[in-house]
């Protein structure tokens, strides 16, 4: 295992598939007094975000709350945008030398987001998320996401590394998978 600095701590993330056919995404780490927390996001079906205190087991009110004292967000791991039925065509562009769609995505009424929207843009080869800028209601920049690295696991691409930077709070943190594998 790679050496943690002082300032970090070790998170490990599971995929899982529910019995409804939902997936799960969990998120674990140790905190200081080395208890065990995290989140486990449900993804449903019909594209609705369901967010858990993994200590808990109780829903996540606030989607826009810091995990593990990050510039990410509950909702921000999750990458539930991804999922909101409501997306737009905006065009083709190329980001990092790959040709892209550019998309923007609308939450459902069902599932209130801290964003207003998102502006993705997928990999047309790989249909990965490159990058992705979120807005709030006044179409100022509250996020942006990109993803520095990817990774195969079992024949399925994997995001490695993401980025994220508030601007208007200057945070930024990385997320970095440093080890994967495949539950089954």
């Amino acid at each position: 295992k790679p050496a943690i600095a002082p300032h970090q701590r070790a998170l490990t993330i599971q995929l899982r598939r529910g019995s409804d056919d939902s997936r799960w995404i969990i998120y674990r780490s140790k905190n200081e007094q080395d208890k065990e927390e995290g989140l486990r996001i449900q993804l449903l079906k019909d594209g609705a975000v369901k967010l858990f205190e993994l200590a808990l087991e109780k829903p996540i009110q606030d989607r826009g709350a810091s995990l593990f004292g990050s510039a990410f967000s509950f909702e921000d791991v999750s990458l539930g945008f991804l999922a909101w039925e409501t997306p737009k065509f905006l065009g083709e562009e190329t980001i990092k030398d790959r040709a892209c769609w550019r998309i923007a995505s609308y939450p459902p009424e069902n599932n209130p987001s801290p964003y207003r929207w998102v502006q993705s843009w997928i990999d047309r080869q790989y249909h990965g998320l490159l990058q992705a800028t979120a807005y709030d209601d006044k179409d100022h920049v509250i996020k942006e996401f990109r993803v520095n690295s990817f990774q195969q696991l079992e024949g399925a691409w994997m995001v490695k590394a993401i980025e994220l930077h508030a601007p208007a709070t200057g945070a930024r943190s990385r997320l970095e998978i440093q080890e994967a594998e495949k539950i089954k």
